[in-house]
């Protein structure tokens, strides 16, 4: 028997999931059936409008069956790449007011940022960041780095 898996799950904003709506119960369903299942098979196991949950087998077992293996909203970009900008924006600047007093003792200043809301892009999107996205600031260069992956990075 497999005991741990990992998932991704794809939804569009277009087909919006409700706090209030029977799909969560018909999820929870789904994955309890998963679950109980004497093979485990990969595949979509839910789906609603605007929502798919496709299940497989994780690289190594987690403390969970099942843990987050990645998303798509299909819509390359969206709320993401603003999200992102924002939070960037934040940390930038925030960072900077903190090391504002040394930063004279220095002639280069790198902020590596962990991407814990884009998890790295892909590289359609990394263009599109590129392309859609400017933010200013005084560092030399804001490096984001993938969680997942932490030997892929891009600078913004």
């Amino acid at each position: 028997m497999v005991a741990r898996l990992g998932h991704s799950h794809r939804h569009r904003r277009d087909g919006c999931l409700g706090a209030e709506e029977p799909w969560r119960q018909a999820l929870r369903q789904a994955l309890q059936t998963f679950i109980a299942a004497p093979v485990k098979q990969k595949g979509t196991i839910f789906t609603t409008q605007g929502f798919e949950l496709d299940v497989f087998r994780a690289s190594k077992p987690h403390a969970t069956i099942f843990v987050m293996g990645g998303y798509s909203d299909q819509e390359s970009g969206g709320w993401l790449l603003s999200e992102m900008e924002t939070n960037i924006r934040h940390c930038a600047s925030e960072k900077s007011r903190k090391v504002a007093k040394v930063r004279h003792k220095y002639g280069q200043w790198w902020l590596p940022l962990v991407d814990n809301i884009g998890y790295g892009l892909d590289d359609f999107d990394r263009e599109m960041f590129r392309d859609q996205v400017s933010i200013e600031h005084d560092w030399d260069k804001i490096i984001l780095i993938d969680p997942h992956e932490p030997t892929r990075s891009f600078e913004i």
